[in-house]
């Protein structure tokens, strides 16, 4: 008997956005579908196919193995096709859920981030330490300038902090902490760190941010990656603390208006 080589398995990424949305439309049909129908189904989701590029289409998702033509009834999903279908739905899902967790709009969501920051970034530089002692004159140099712009008079360096951070972030090889920090250092973080800027402004510990950054770099540039990973813990568990002291001396209220306004 002569074993019949194994099919690959089609992920997402083979299919562009708009194939992948025909998937979708045709694992959601009660029964087979023709290309008129889906034609006029995306024609209402603002996707224009002419019905010869849609038979293309419908082609290309049979070569896949992701749908059985059906006679003249139209296209039905292959078992890997609804199984495909079912992965994209769940990634939309995720996707979406992440993007609402990762909006900070309260003082809950701020601290809510900053203790997820504190779970991942100390793993991250320990991870990071071996890529980072070859290249540590790129973290120096975040250093000192947020050195230079943290002045004693209250001059808010914005995002030079969250630089140093990226950068640790940049040379993580683990996959998974990469992935997570991509999430957590999205662009909305632009704005919660200018926040915490005014925080520490506020309690003349701009100083703190830069002394801590520099001794994590020296950790780094040791190759102790333990002390860097104790170090980073340090460092976020401080900032914790900091919000938690200003929602104490300061309407809580303040800081969801510094979120909401951008003028942090």
């Amino acid at each position: 008997m002569v074993r019949q080589p194994k099919e690959a398995q089609v992920s997402s990424l083979e299919l562009d956005a708009k194939l992948s949305k025909v998937l979708l439309l045709i694992d959601g049909a009660d029964g087979p579908i023709g290309s008129r129908q889906l034609v006029g189904e995306l024609a209402q989701l603002g996707i224009e196919f002419s019905e010869a590029t849609m038979a293309r289409r419908l082609r290309e998702l049979d070569a896949l193995g992701l749908t059985l033509k059906v006679g003249a009834k139209g296209r039905t999903p292959s078992k890997d096709g609804r199984a495909l279908a079912l992965s994209i739905r769940h990634g939309a899902e995720t996707i979406e859920k992440v993007r609402d967790a990762t909006v900070v709009r309260t003082t809950d969501d701020l601290l809510n981030l900053l203790r997820a920051r504190r779970a991942v970034e100390p793993e991250a530089v320990r991870d990071a330490t071996r890529s980072l002692m070859t290249s540590s004159d790129t973290l120096q140099r975040l250093v000192d300038d947020h050195r230079q712009k943290a002045t004693p008079d209250g001059v808010i360096p914005r995002v030079v902090a969250l630089d140093f951070h990226r950068e640790i972030m940049r040379h993580t090889t683990n996959p998974v902490l990469k992935a997570m920090l991509g999430i957590v250092f999205n662009e909305s973080m632009d704005l919660v760190e200018r926040t915490l800027d005014v925080i520490l402004a506020a309690h003349h510990r701009n100083a703190a941010s830069v002394d801590e950054h520099a001794a994590i770099t020296h950790a780094v540039i040791a190759g102790d990656d333990k002390r860097a990973a104790e170090l980073m813990y340090a460092h976020l568990d401080r900032l914790i603390s900091e919000v938690l002291r200003f929602i104490d001396e300061h309407d809580g209220t303040l800081i969801e208006r510094l979120l909401a306004s951008g003028s942090a």
